[in-house]
C-alpha cells in the first residue's frame, strides 16, 4: 500500500490534505465458491469480487482540526474522514500505565483493523475537551469500507456513536486512570446474515436491522515499588443487541502484573589496589525475557522491564563459566508475573 499526504498546522487548526493512498494486491489465492474463507488471502479474494488482482485509489484520511475551539483551552472539534481507536483518548505519562493501556484496553470495539492490507477509517465529527486530568470525548461517525476491499471510497450503511470520559489521578509514582464510555451501533445493512446460533435458513430469513448499545468502563493503575511495579487493571461492559431477538451480556475481567528490576551483575576485574569488590551492572535494552543486556559502571541505577504484559510467570538465572579470574560469573534475573481472571453472563431471549 502506498500512502502520501501533507498535514498543516497551526495555533487554532490542524488539516491534514491526502494525496494518495493505493492498495495493490497480486495473485491472491482463489477460494472455492462453497467454502468459507481458508487464510487473509482467501478473505482479500473474496471481498474483491473473486479477482486474483486487486488496486484501488481512495482517500483514507482527510480532515480539519479545529483547536481551542469558541475560546476554550483544549476544545477541539475534528471533521472528515479519520481514523478512531477508543479508549486511546488520552496517552498515560506513566510508562507502565501507557503500555497497558495500549495493549489491553485501547481499539477493543473502534479501531482501523491495522492488521489488514487496506485498513478502515471513518467520516464524521469528533468532540473534545481536553484538561490536564480530565478528557471528554465524543464522536459521531459512519465506518467506510476497506479493511479486505481495495475500494475504501465509499461508507458502509452504519452509524455509530461513541462518548467517553477519561480522567487520570495520582502522581507519578502511584498513578492511576479511569474511564466511563457508552457506545450505540446501528447497522442497516440489508442482506447481511445474522452471526448468531439459529439455523441458517432462519438466520438468512431475518431481515432486521441490528442496534447495539455497549457500556463500561476500565481502572488502571500502577504503584511504584523499591523492588518493581504493581499494576492493576478493571475492565467492565455490558452489551444489549436488539434485532429479531434481544441479547444481552455483560463481561467483568480484573488483572494484576508485579513487574520486578531486572537487575545483571558481573564482577569487574580488580587491581592489586582495590581494596573492595566492584561490580557492574548490566543494563537491560529491551523489555522481554531473554532480552540483551550492555555493560554500564553505574551500579546505583536499577533497569526495569517495560511493556511486559503477557500471563506468565518467568524465573531465569544464567551461569557462565569463564576462564578470566576475576571475570568468572554472570547472573541475571528477570521475573514477570500476571494473574488474569474474567467472569462473563451471557443471556438470548
Amino acid at each position: 500500500m502506498s500512502h502520501l499526504a501533507v498535514t498543516f498546522s497551526s495555533l487554532t487548526k490542524d488539516m491534514r490534505v491526502p494525496i494518495r493512498t493505493l492498495p495493490i494486491l497480486f495473485d491472491l489465492p482463489e477460494q472455492p465458491t462453497s467454502a468459507g474463507p481458508a487464510g487473509l488471502g482467501a478473505n482479500y479474494f473474496v471481498a474483491n469480487d473473486r479477482s486474483t488482482n486487486a488496486a484501488s485509489l481512495f482517500v483514507k484520511q482527510a480532515f480539519v482540526r479545529f483547536k481551542d475551539l469558541g475560546g476554550v483551552e483544549g476544545q477541539s472539534l475534528k471533521i472528515g474522514r479519520m481514523e478512531f481507536f477508543d479508549g486511546a483518548e488520552v496517552s498515560p505519562k506513566n510508562e507502565t500505565l501507557a503500555s497497558l493501556k495500549r495493549d489491553r484496553v485501547a481499539a477493543r470495539l473502534l479501531a482501523n483493523f491495522g492488521f489488514t492490507h487496506i485498513q478502515r477509517s471513518v467520516d464524521g465529527v469528533q468532540y473534545g475537551l481536553d484538561r490536564p486530568t480530565v478528557n471528554v470525548t465524543l464522536l459521531a461517525a459512519r465506518p467506510t469500507r476497506g479493511v479486505f476491499q481495495v475500494d475504501g471510497w465509499g461508507e458502509l450503511n452504519i452509524n455509530v456513536l461513541y462518548g467517553a470520559i477519561t480522567s487520570q489521578s495520582g502522581d507519578a509514582t502511584n498513578a492511576g486512570e479511569w474511564r466511563l464510555f457508552g457506545l450505540a451501533y446501528s447497522d442497516y445493512r440489508d442482506g447481511i446474515v445474522k452471526t448468531d446460533n439459529r439455523p441458517l435458513a432462519a438466520r438468512q430469513a431475518d431481515r432486521g436491522h441490528v442496534n447495539i448499545g455497549t457500556f463500561g468502563g476500565h481502572y488502571i493503575r500502577a504503584v511504584d515499588r523499591p523492588h518493581g511495579t504493581i499494576d492493576v487493571l478493571l475492565c467492565g461492559i455490558r452489551v444489549e443487541a436488539r434485532s429479531n431477538q434481544r441479547h444481552s451480556a455483560t463481561s467483568v475481567s480484573p488483572s494484576t502484573a508485579v513487574e520486578v528490576w531486572r537487575l545483571c551483575t558481573t564482577p569487574a576485574p580488580m587491581s592489586s589496589s582495590d581494596s573492595s569488590r566492584r561490580f557492574r551492572v548490566l543494563r537491560v535494552r529491551g523489555g522481554r525475557p531473554g532480552g540483551s543486556c550492555q555493560l554500564s559502571n553505574e551500579p546505583q541505577r536499577r533497569p526495569r522491564i517495560s511493556g511486559v504484559r503477557d500471563p506468565f510467570l518467568t524465573v531465569a538465572w544464567l551461569s557462565v563459566s569463564d576462564s578470566r579470574p576475576h571475570d568468572r560469573h554472570q547472573r541475571r534475573y528477570e521475573s514477570d508475573f500476571r494473574l488474569p481472571f474474567s467472569y462473563g453472563v451471557c443471556t438470548t431471549k
